[in-house]
């Protein structure tokens, strides 16, 4: 389990879930991004992307990794 503690710095954080992923219930993201939000110190962004059309990886179009790259690589410019 993981724990988030209050007044820490905790960096500036992207969490990705993909809305239909069936190890991991949305429920579990969504929670997990506003308890770092609420606990952090730092000020710095958290940033919640939820991709409705696909879950673990399996079954994505090409263009599903690509555009969360894109995602990726602009939260970290």
């Amino acid at each position: 389990m993981l724990l988030v503690q209050d007044n820490v710095h905790y960096p500036a954080v992207i969490v990705i879930h993909g809305i239909t992923d069936k190890r991991c219930e949305p429920w579990q993201s969504t929670k997990f991004a506003a308890g770092i939000q609420t606990a952090s110190a730092s000020g710095k962004p958290v940033l919640l992307r939820i991709d409705y059309e696909t879950g673990h990886g399996f079954g994505s179009t090409k263009m599903q990794p690509l555009q969360e790259r894109a995602d990726i690589f602009t939260f970290i410019m």
